[in-house]
């Protein structure tokens, strides 16, 4: 099964101390691939993955010193979703995991051909 895992943007994945969500993420992700799924994990690029890793950008927001202000990092969490979802439906995903909680992606799964 081809797998796109949409990881948070916030935070590597795994995180290197704290990790509610993006240590879940990290072990469902290497857990799928284990099992011998295509995946692709959609997540900043400072992410370990044995998958493969999607950089939505270089490095997760938290940690860009110029994204101390939470309404630019808002903005670049939406863009970077934006690219995502682009990417997801030019290619032959059979399912796609959401864990970022980002109620904001909602509306757009509805433009998606697979199950979400």
């Amino acid at each position: 099964m081809r797998i796109a895992i949409l990881g948070a943007l916030e935070e590597t994945i795994p995180p290197p101390r704290y990790g509610g969500i993006e240590r879940v993420t990290s072990y469902l992700t290497e857990e799928l691939v284990r099992q011998g799924h295509t995946v692709s994990l959609f997540a900043s690029g400072d992410s370990v993955t044995t998958a493969q890793l999607r950089p939505v950008y270089p490095v997760a927001l938290r940690h860009q010193p110029d994204m101390e202000d939470r309404l630019k990092r808002e903005l670049f969490k939406l863009m970077g979703g934006a690219e995502v979802l682009q990417q997801i439906q030019s290619e032959p995903f059979d399912v796609v995991s959401d864990q970022t909680g980002f109620t904001w992606l909602i509306p757009w799964f509805r433009e998606l051909s697979i199950p979400v």
